[in-house]
C-alpha cells in the first residue's frame, strides 16, 4: 500500500532546511524554503509562519534586508497567536516584530 505523509515530508524538508541554515549552508537552506513557499502557494496549505521565519532569517543573512523585512513581518502576524510560542518564545517573537518593522 502506497502511503503518503505529505505534512512529514513538508516538516522534514523545513527540517533539512532550518539545518542548512545553522550550518552556514545559507543558499541552499534559502532554496529550499522557497520551495517549501511554493509549494504552500500551490496546495493552499495553511499560511506557514515556520517558512517565513526562515526565509527572512536567510535573507536577512544575505544582506537582503528590505526582502527580509516582508518575511519577518508574516512570520510574526502568524507565529504571535500560537499560545506556546506567546508562553515560550517570547524573546523571539519580540525580534521576529521588530525586524518585521511594526
Amino acid at each position: 500500500m502506497d502511503q503518503k505523509d505529505e505534512r512529514g515530508t513538508f516538516i522534514a524538508k523545513w527540517t533539512i532546511a532550518r539545518t542548512y541554515r545553522s550550518l552556514g549552508r545559507i543558499d541552499e537552506a534559502l532554496a529550499l524554503q522557497q520551495e517549501l513557499l511554493a509549494e504552500i502557494q500551490r496546495n493552499g496549505l495553511a499560511s506557514g509562519g515556520y517558512v517565513f521565519e526562515e526565509l527572512a532569517e536567510c535573507l536577512l543573512i544575505r544582506d537582503r534586508g528590505r526582502e527580509a523585512t516582508a518575511y519577518f513581518r508574516k512570520a510574526y502576524e502568524i507565529l504571535s497567536k500560537d499560545p506556546w510560542l506567546q508562553a515560550n518564545e517570547g524573546d523571539r517573537l519580540e525580534r521576529l516584530k521588530a525586524l518585521g518593522s511594526f
